[in-house]
């Protein structure tokens, strides 16, 4: 018998042996937990709109009121270093708070650029504004390839994406904001200390807009990381809001389309 090592919790054959079936059948639930666990690398949502070819492929269907609570699910179900994609479609985002789905876990979601939307549909309270789209509560988190439309302003001044821990990723983000009742609010800002942010590729279009409401906020906490190739339709271009100067000197900003600092 030569060397062996371990292949799904026991032994490969050495040369010129082979597993028998009683080997096989022994440990048929060791194989099927490494399988599995290979496997869940990768999830697809699919919203009530998607195609109906995708949602055949999809691990999650959402309904056209019922989009946080199921992702929100699945984030809870996620291990760090998966990865969670959305087909093209409406994700109609009523939050049960202000936090929105709360993306608590290390891993990567990932859209199909602006045919996949997330439309805010403020707090399940009041379904004029209130809450955010995501809220990140862990490093190491990539939100990419989306759009985020129709948030609003509520009292405490929510934004589409809260930032609240270190090392979180946005690109090639779409935000739109269209709202014409005097409540239009952030796109990102951060409510905790965060450093090594990266915000990069995002693009903004405004319809309705108060020309001082900065696009970006971050300073009530500390906050450094990059700013980059962002673009803005409004007229007075991509604001940026810094609320203290260590935040603002600890911030690279390059390729930002009209950017006026605040």
């Amino acid at each position: 018998m030569g060397q062996y090592t371990t292949n799904f919790n026991f032994a490969l054959p050495a040369e010129n042996e082979y597993y028998s079936v009683g080997v096989v059948n022994a440990n048929t639930a060791a194989i099927d937990a490494a399988i599995m666990q290979r496997s869940r690398r990768e999830y697809i949502v699919a919203a009530a709109d998607s195609p109906a070819k995708m949602k055949k492929m999809a691990d999650v269907i959402c309904t056209a009121t019922d989009a946080a609570q199921k992702i929100q699910t699945l984030v809870n179900s996620a291990e760090d270093g998966e990865v969670i994609y959305f087909c093209k479609g409406t994700y109609n985002v009523y939050p049960s708070n202000e936090s929105g789905i709360v993306i608590n876990k290390r891993i990567r979601l990932i859209g199909s650029g602006n045919m996949t939307v997330f439309s805010h549909k403020g707090l399940s309270s009041d379904a004029t504004r209130g809450g955010s789209i995501f809220r990140i509560t862990k490093s190491d988190v990539l939100i990419s390839d989306m759009m985020l439309v129709n948030h609003k302003e509520a009292v405490n001044a929510e934004a589409m994406i809260d930032i609240a821990y270190d090392g979180v990723e946005i690109r090639n983000v779409f935000f739109i904001q269209n709202t014409a009742d005097g409540y239009t609010g952030y796109c990102i800002k951060n409510s905790a200390n965060t450093n090594y942010v990266r915000i990069e590729g995002c693009r903004i279009f405004r319809d309705h807009y108060v020309s001082s409401m900065p696009m970006f906020e971050f300073g009530d906490y500390d906050f450094s990381g990059v700013i980059g190739s962002n673009i803005s339709s409004g007229a007075d271009g991509l604001i940026i809001r810094f609320k203290d100067t260590n935040s603002r000197n600890n911030t690279e900003i390059y390729a930002c389309h009209g950017v006026n600092i605040l």
